[in-house]
């Protein structure tokens, strides 16, 4: 039940958040649209400058509550959970956007599952469905690592089989990236 409420105080942290899904395009560099030309001719070679020009990426709608709703829904989590109300929301340090929500539980209490469960509400209620994990260590990047892999049946389950996908980042793989913008699963 601890995990479940830790899941639901950070959903409620942005009741009233409308639902929707906002979609950008995403623009390839000159060269490679020069380089395409070269390898293809006349309408071809047109279709693929706007098959490259015309990427669609994904992104999580930005937060259209206002930063006093926020602070509302927060101070009403914290209430409920008999825990100290903050007076003001925390950002991270040397930006004026997001928002620092800390959850803290006990090791061996969940936390992995929990905020994988965490990303499916999210995506459910407000229609989020880009996520980053940062981990301190190998080590727990790969428990992360094999906790996604051993509960992808059942989060699939759970939520009518939405898209999931995961993968570590890794520099030299820029690729993925793309993949991960253009891609509408969680």
């Amino acid at each position: 039940q601890f995990q479940i409420d830790a899941v639901k105080a950070v959903v409620d942290c942005f009741a009233g958040q409308p639902i929707k899904t906002n979609r950008f395009t995403l623009e390839r560099s000159k060269d490679i649209i020069k380089k395409a030309k070269q390898l293809a001719q006349g309408v071809v070679a047109n279709t693929l400058e706007l098959e490259v020009m015309e990427s669609i990426g994904y992104r999580n709608t930005p937060i259209q509550i206002t930063d006093n709703q926020i602070l509302e829904n927060l101070k009403r989590v914290q209430f409920t959970n008999d825990i100290p109300e903050s007076t003001q929301l925390e950002r991270p340090k040397g930006l004026n956007l997001g928002y620092n929500l800390t959850i803290e539980m006990e090791t061996g209490t969940g936390k992995t599952y929990t905020y994988i469960k965490t990303m499916f509400e999210l995506n459910k209620e407000y229609g989020w469905n880009k996520f980053i994990i940062m981990v301190p260590s190998v080590a727990i990047r790969e428990g992360v690592l094999k906790n996604i892999e051993i509960t992808r049946d059942h989060f699939q389950a759970l939520y009518n089989n939405v898209e999931f996908e995961s993968f570590v980042y890794d520099a030299k793989k820029i690729n993925r990236l793309r993949q991960f913008a253009t891609s509408n699963s969680i």
